[in-house]
């Protein structure tokens, strides 16, 4: 690994010509054309281009525009080949990104655990550090303990001495 010295000053880097094997990750979609016939995925993949120039419908909207005589009649794609689509290139992103919403968070249990005697005898003196931390602009106490290298954070809804 190497230092970038230009734009990106001190991102480490991997010069690619000097070494004779490199390895990249990249995903691919190729491994997914398996079972199906080179006629099926160049329907599926005009599918998908034709899901993407008339705005991004639904799948199931597309596929109800497609497959009925009052939608767009000036596609020749199938509804079998949204299926493909689907099966080969993953879910629309477009769709997936602008029409979901965010849902509820799991719930966060807490519980009160005994410390054993021993531990507490051997750790009766901690030095504890304090710090308020800001994420998007609400207010955290952020505590963490020297040696036992415990950290914490509680939210604090005011920021006076009280």
């Amino acid at each position: 690994m190497k230092k970038d010295k230009g734009l990106c000053e001190g991102f480490p880097y991997l010069d690619i010509k000097e070494h004779k094997q490199a390895i990249t990750m990249i995903q691919t979609v190729r491994d997914n054309y398996e079972g199906y016939t080179k006629r099926e995925v160049q329907e599926a993949t005009l599918a998908r281009k034709a899901q993407l120039n008339l705005g991004c419908p639904t799948e199931k909207e597309f596929t109800k525009m497609v497959s009925s005589s009052s939608g767009v009649s000036n596609i020749p794609v199938d509804p079998i080949a949204v299926t493909h689509a689907r099966a080969i290139f993953g879910p629309d992103l477009p769709n997936k990104r602008g029409k979901e919403v965010r849902g509820k968070p799991d719930r966060v249990e807490t519980a009160l655990v005994n410390i054993p005697a021993d531990f507490t005898r051997l750790h009766h003196v901690v030095t504890l550090t304090a710090d308020v931390m800001f994420v998007n602009g609400v207010a955290f106490m952020a505590t963490l303990s020297r040696k036992l290298r415990l950290v914490t954070a509680e939210h604090i809804p005011t920021r006076t001495a009280a």
